[in-house]
């Protein structure tokens, strides 16, 4: 089986390599856990790749992914890398407009980001119309062998209020991996953790990487914890 590297070999140790060819993954993580940098990471190291890829984006301008890129050294990206900003607060906006978006590209690329999830979905309020248009996005991505990262950023509060909670955990069952990013706060001191709780037919090693967020360099993995 091929796999993809998401561009850090220490995360991909812990999957068997990385991530399975044609396979959607969750990238979770709260406010400031680093999703953006490692989506935009694992594009570039598909650019690098000589790989046609693709960053839809629903929370950031393209101007800012762009400076975000250029900081962290992830230029590949920027030279090659297709931006389509999308803004579902435009009146009349389709959320299955992204189904469109993908099927459109030819050919079709090797690695697709979408940031985020909440956006796309909590813009579409029939809890039907979001099982339809979850289950249309992963069988569009495995028809085309789409290696996909999905950002999801965890707000249990505001997950629970926009009754959004039961939909995430049927996200979390029909994708094909999750990696998630913490955050941990505790006496004025911040570390963050990787860990996979989940990548199908992968062995996977269930113990969480330490790493930090390093200005000019992005995501910096240090020691494994249990």
């Amino acid at each position: 089986m091929k796999r993809l590297s998401t561009g850090f070999k220490e995360v991909d140790s812990l999957m068997g390599g990385g991530i399975p060819e044609g396979y959607a993954v969750m990238l979770c993580g709260a406010p400031g856990a680093g999703k953006t940098m490692y989506a935009l990471r694992f594009l570039a190291v598909g650019v690098e790749k000589k790989e046609k890829v693709a960053y839809i984006s629903y929370n950031e301008p393209v101007p800012r992914l762009i400076r975000r890129a250029a900081n962290f050294k992830q230029t590949s990206v920027l030279k090659d890398g297709h931006f389509i900003e999308t803004r579902l607060e435009s009146p009349g906006y389709d959320p299955f407009e992204v189904i469109k978006i993908v099927s459109d590209m030819y050919p079709p690329p090797s690695r697709v980001v979408i940031d985020s999830l909440n956006k796309l979905f909590t813009f579409n309020k029939s809890d039907m119309s979001r099982r339809i248009l979850l289950h249309q996005l992963l069988d569009l991505f495995r028809e085309r062998n789409i290696t996909a990262l999905m950002v999801y950023e965890h707000i249990p509060k505001l997950d629970e209020n926009e009754g959004f909670e039961k939909f995430c955990d049927e996200l979390l069952y029909e994708c094909d991996g999750i990696i998630n990013l913490h955050v941990n706060r505790a006496f004025d001191k911040l570390t963050r953790k990787v860990e996979i709780p989940k990548m199908r037919d992968s062995p996977i090693d269930y113990r969480m990487l330490e790493f930090d967020i390093v200005d000019k360099k992005g995501l910096v993995f240090g020691k494994t914890v249990i």
